[in-house]
């Protein structure tokens, strides 16, 4: 390569880099300065992406690398609990190497360099693309790249931190796949796919699907021959890239494998929107970014991510290059946008299991390759027909929904009127002065990208404006002082469900927020009609349910009279921690009733009859007679004190109780061979010995029952992520064999490099 050549694309990296920078500063430094420093949103945002942040860094620097997080539900798996959200996030680490409690306040920083580091790879991608003789006066590659990274999808995903480490290196796949051929890039195409299967395997696998069809469109001309070369030279490359992720990516899998959230099946009605549902998605393509939890039009709350706006522009010039194109650009482009419109086309992307939009952000970045293309050549797109048109579909949609009732009943679906008209003006007005500008003859590369700084900058921050809905400094408050929470007596939970007090400091609760907790404790959930496919909290509404698992403390806003056992304060926030009588967590069960008997008791009754007695499946009644003996579901007396049936657990509760994150232990002594009761989430990763001796535990739905002889013993359970182990060394393989091959590649490269002088 010419060395003027080099030098350009470096240049034209540090300008992505630094405006790509600019743009996100300018987007989120309004509300970092407003809460000194601090950056809160709202919702699962302030509830997990805050606390969970802090959870891993509590296990990380004290856990002394134990694989066991004791304060994410009843006890989760770092790495299934995790890994999902930030365990695998190169910007997450970024944390750990800083100060306890410090993460409120590295989150917008964070946020701008996923925002940079997203505007630099889609740059690298859209770059192939792009009229390189040009120069950076006509760098369109930028504009597009900036319209990637700060699309509507990024903006209706500002609640959901994690979701932007995934569009930070999506761009890299693509590459690799154009760049295929060039033997000296595919180890960096190995690195890309490696770094984007570690960061998140729930989207590497949308990610994977989107691949093959992307390489479907774009190759499915050239000779057979050739196809075939790159498909396997692809696979071969996926293999090592994905092999190299294995420490995360196997026990993902497997995880996961085991948790089902299929909401979708083979029925007529999943294979097209309802009409609300249709709207919300024209909604989607057509206006900025909107709020989910509380849209202003259409439908009130969505959670499927239902944005692929670009500023500026919206999709005007992606109609101008389908409507002129015959590229395999535009047939990619119509494929997407037709299986946008099918609920059951579109649950491909995650193997058929659930409808969301979250794989949009990729066609977002070949929609941004399309804008591109039409800028570079607008006179040949017809630009100023794609912009109008645009403008006319945008209008019609704002007016058919401001003035048309959804009914009979006259019934309107917005919600809140001036910002749905807000994003409208917003919406026509890009296109109109691109209009304008382009019909005066003053449509310079400067001005463009001035105006797709200013859109991408506005955009971004209004739907964070709208989003936000705490009061900071009260958050905060109580963020900092659920740090200084502490394992009061680690036989003892916290009766509370709040993230920010369990998962910031040492108060492990009875139930969380979050979508990836134990199977078994989904299990135990179900058995209690109280199971959703995200959160746990519903056992707190479970009568005696949260003395059953050891909610022994209680935590108060407000002063208590008597009866405190801890107080801890930050500034004008105190929390006081009382106690009531729980059961422990591990203690000396008798009975035993059937799942099914329990299934047919009132909800109000499921938690106290637990209480009596451990709930097993027919199947199971010879691992655990004579030892244990069968209750009467009709003989519990329900109305008997919580108290009291506390403190006959507690006569009986295991001794010398200690947990850390590779597991906990104990001691009992015990008259007669006993059953011990452990509500502790029943997983393949458990190792139990007795005195040395591995056993093994009876699955009571979800939780587990230990047999110990009688007499004094030592009883530990031991915890591994099941398949960690062999991801490890899977991915320590794959290292090897990649570095072997770029040791081979340079040798090779160096070789032929002196052959071509010679």
């Amino acid at each position: 390569m010419d060395n003027s050549i080099k030098l350009k694309k470096n240049n034209g990296l540090l300008r992505c880099t630094i405006i790509g920078f600019i743009t996100a500063s300018l987007a989120f430094c309004l509300f970092v300065i407003r809460n000194g420093g601090i950056l809160t949103i709202c919702d699962d945002f302030n509830s997990q992406q805050l606390t969970f942040a802090q959870a891993v860094w509590n296990v990380v620097h004290n856990g002394n690398g134990g694989e066991w997080c004791w304060n994410l539900d009843l006890g989760t798996s770092v790495v299934n609990g995790f890994a999902f959200y930030n365990l695998g996030s190169p910007f997450y680490w970024i944390f750990l190497a800083l100060p306890k409690g410090i993460f409120p306040y590295l989150v917008a920083p964070l946020y701008v360099l996923k925002y940079t580091v997203a505007t630099v790879t889609a740059y690298v991608y859209l770059r192939l693309f792009t009229n390189k003789e040009t120069g950076w006066k006509n760098d369109f590659a930028l504009i597009g790249a900036l319209l990637y990274a700060f699309s509507g999808f990024q903006a209706v995903n500002l609640m959901f931190f994690h979701f932007h480490d995934v569009v930070a290196f999506f761009p890299l796949l693509l590459w690799g796949v154009e760049t295929i051929d060039d033997k000296k890039k595919r180890p960096w195409f190995i690195l890309a796919i490696f770094i984007n299967c570690f960061v998140n395997y729930f989207f590497f696998i949308q990610e994977v699907i989107f691949m093959v069809i992307y390489f479907l469109f774009r190759y499915w001309k050239e000779p057979v021959k050739d196809t075939l070369k790159k498909m396997l030279t692809c696979i071969i490359c996926g293999v090592a890239g994905v092999g190299m992720a294995a420490a995360l990516f196997v026990p993902s899998v497997l995880y996961i494998k085991e948790n089902s959230r299929s909401d979708m099946a083979l029925f007529l009605r999943n294979f097209v929107f309802d009409s609300k549902s249709l709207l919300h998605l024209i909604k989607g393509v057509l206006l900025p970014g909107d709020v989910m939890p509380d849209n202003s039009a259409v439908i009130s709350q969505n959670w499927d991510s239902p944005s692929c706006y670009l500023p500026l522009f919206g999709i005007s010039l992606v109609i101008a290059f389908i409507a002129k194109d015959k590229s395999w650009l535009k047939k990619l482009l119509v494929f997407l946008l037709i299986v946008s419109v099918f609920p059951f086309a579109q649950s491909g992307f995650l193997l058929f299991t659930a409808v969301y939009q979250r794989w949009w952000y990729m066609m977002v970045l070949v929609m941004a390759l399309a804008t591109v293309k039409v800028l570079e050549e607008p006179k040949e797109y017809f630009m100023s027909k794609g912009l109008l048109f645009y403008v006319f579909l945008t209008t019609a949609f704002f007016l058919a929904i401001k003035f048309i009732p959804w009914n009979s009943n006259k019934e309107q679906i917005i919600y809140y009127e001036d910002r749905f008209t807000y994003f409208y003006v917003i919406a026509v007005s890009g296109p109109i002065l691109i209009d304008i500008l382009y019909r005066m003859n003053k449509l310079k590369y400067g001005a463009v990208l001035a105006a797709t700084v200013l859109f991408c900058a506005f955009t971004t921050g209004l739907t964070l404006y709208y989003y936000k809905d705490d009061d900071t400094s009260k958050y905060i408050g109580k963020y900092e002082a659920a740090m200084n929470l502490k394992v009061l007596d680690g036989q003892y939970r916290y009766s509370t469900r709040d993230n920010v007090y369990t998962l910031t400091g040492g108060a492990a609760g009875i139930g969380c927020f979050s979508s990836t907790i134990e199977n078994s404790a989904h299990e135990f959930s179900r058995m209690l009609d109280v199971d959703t496919n995200n959160s746990s909290q519903g056992r707190i509404d479970v009568p005696g349910l949260s003395r059953l698992l050891g909610g022994r403390y209680v935590i108060n806003n407000e002063p208590v009279s008597e009866g405190v056992v801890d107080t801890v304060s930050y500034k004008d926030t105190t929390l006081y921690v009382t106690e009531q009588e729980a059961f422990p967590i591990g203690f000396a069960m008798d009975k035993y009733m059937y799942a099914g008997e329990l299934a047919k008791l009132p909800f109000e009754k499921r938690g106290i009859a637990l209480m009596y007695g451990a709930a097993i499946m027919p199947a199971q009644t010879n691992d655990v007679e004579p030892v244990m003996s069968h209750i009467d579901t009709s003989a519990i007396d329900f109305n008997a004190s919580l108290d009291d049936l506390a403190r006959e657990a507690q006569a009986k509760a295991v001794k010398n109780f200690t947990r850390d994150a590779h597991g906990f232990k104990c001691t009992t002594d015990y008259d007669k061979d006993t059953f011990v009761y452990f509500s502790v989430p029943n997983d393949r990763g458990w190792t139990v010995t007795i005195d040395g001796q591995k056993t093994f535990v009876v699955d009571t739905c979800g939780m587990m029952l230990l047999k110990v002889p009688s007499g004094n013993h030592s009883v530990e359970f031991s915890y591994h992520t099941y398949g960690f182990k062999a991801g490890i060394v899977l991915a320590a393989l794959s290292w090897t064999a990649f570095a072997g091959y770029c040791i081979y590649s340079a040798v090779n490269n160096k070789k032929a490099g002196k052959g071509a002088k010679a």
